[in-house]
């Protein structure tokens, strides 16, 4: 099985009830430059790696922890409605049903204040271990 954690994790939260909407405040891959209201406030997942995979004896598997970053970039000035969708997105993402993936799990109390971007925009991030089953 091939799996893209990235971008099952990008439609769990899209269909997670937070407002998110793929290509419009919802994005794969690493934080871009906003570029005006479109992505003002917005949400990327981006995946980094993550530990080696553990092989399970004698299967031919092995049970891959992919690391997934998760950003969170508020509009202009907006540092208490960005810590909010932050944390709804933290907590969307802690013990989340997603096919393909077990043991889903955050790596942090809570989403990481990053500061503020030159435009004054706010930014969080925080990390999402989640386990494949993997073929090799």
């Amino acid at each position: 099985m091939s799996t893209e954690p990235e971008t099952a994790l990008r439609d769990y939260l899209a269909s997670a009830g937070l407002g998110l909407t793929v290509a419009t405040n919802l994005f794969q891959g690493p934080m871009r430059p906003a570029s005006g209201a479109q992505e003002a406030a917005c949400v990327y997942v981006l995946q980094t790696g993550g530990p080696a995979p553990q092989d399970e004896l004698g299967t031919g598997k092995a049970i891959v922890p992919y690391t997934v970053q998760v950003r969170v970039r508020s509009a202009t000035g907006e540092y208490v409605n960005g810590r909010t969708l932050a944390k709804a997105v933290w907590a969307a993402c802690h013990q989340a049903a997603i096919t393909g993936f077990f043991g889903i799990s955050v790596q942090q109390a809570g989403p990481m204040y990053l500061g503020e971007d030159e435009d004054g925009r706010h930014q969080f991030s925080f990390y999402v271990t989640m386990n494949a089953h993997e073929q090799f």
